[in-house]
């Protein structure tokens, strides 16, 4: 790939490769180097991509990443970023919740009870992206520790309906702290307007991903019950 510039010509190469007499650059996860009959190199460019301006800085090094950046994720850079994102975002949250006695997942699952009371587990299932299996651990595992109850449906017998327990309020003032504590390490040192802007642009990205897999978005008063979908830092998993 050659891409031009007010300075000349620059060519995308593979990381790694010997630079011979070119000058190589790194930019992000991409490397360039400069075309030009003499082999010189220049300190400071801008050159435009795919509709987006890449600062070029001769011999700069890229971010670092928390995983290793695969080639082919140039095809692919703010969804690699989003998985890295969510995957030190789980990680942390893991952490934290660890304090209450939780798994992340529980937590999702005990907020959407506290704002919409008892629910059949069907329905816990389809609102937090889970399984029947997964689902059925997960309320166990809460019920054992006194944070929820199970009772029959009184309007369907084969159904199971699924309450937060006084006891759990105590919980929830923990789980509050909690998330607290989660959103200011992942947005510490940006003032609240960029935090406005970050959540502006990841509800526009939601949308956009809501549209391309068909799925129906939730009204607004179940899109702040802290579901998976809107407001979750995942879906409810538990392999354990």
């Amino acid at each position: 790939m050659v891409i031009s510039g007010s300075s000349g010509k620059w060519r995308r190469v593979p990381v790694g490769r010997s630079p011979g007499r070119h000058m190589p650059v790194r930019t992000g996860i991409y490397l360039f180097e400069q075309v030009s009959p003499d082999g010189c190199s220049r300190r400071d460019h801008d050159h435009s991509w795919y509709g987006r301006t890449i600062r070029v800085m001769a011999g700069q090094a890229a971010k670092p990443t928390s995983v290793p950046v695969p080639s082919t994720a140039v095809y692919g850079p703010i969804s690699h970023a989003i998985f890295r994102i969510a995957r030190l975002h789980r990680m942390l949250a893991g952490q934290l919740l660890r304090e209450a006695g939780l798994h992340p997942g529980q937590e999702l699952v005990m907020m959407h009870l506290w704002d919409s009371g008892p629910r059949r587990q069907a329905e816990l299932v389809d609102v937090l992206d889970s399984d029947s299996a997964t689902m059925t651990r997960t309320v166990q595992r809460l019920e054992r520790a006194g944070f929820v109850r199970r009772t029959p449906d009184p309007t369907d017998r084969r159904a199971t309906l699924v309450e937060a327990t006084a006891a759990s309020q105590a919980l929830r003032h923990q789980v509050c702290r909690i998330w607290q504590e989660l959103e200011e390490a992942t947005t510490a040192g940006c003032p609240d307007v960029k935090r406005g802007e970050f959540l502006r642009t990841l509800e526009q990205l939601e949308c956009n991903l809501v549209t391309r897999t068909g799925r129906s978005p939730l009204p607004q008063s179940a899109a702040t019950t802290g579901s998976g979908r809107a407001a979750g830092h995942s879906t409810v998993t538990d392999t354990r």
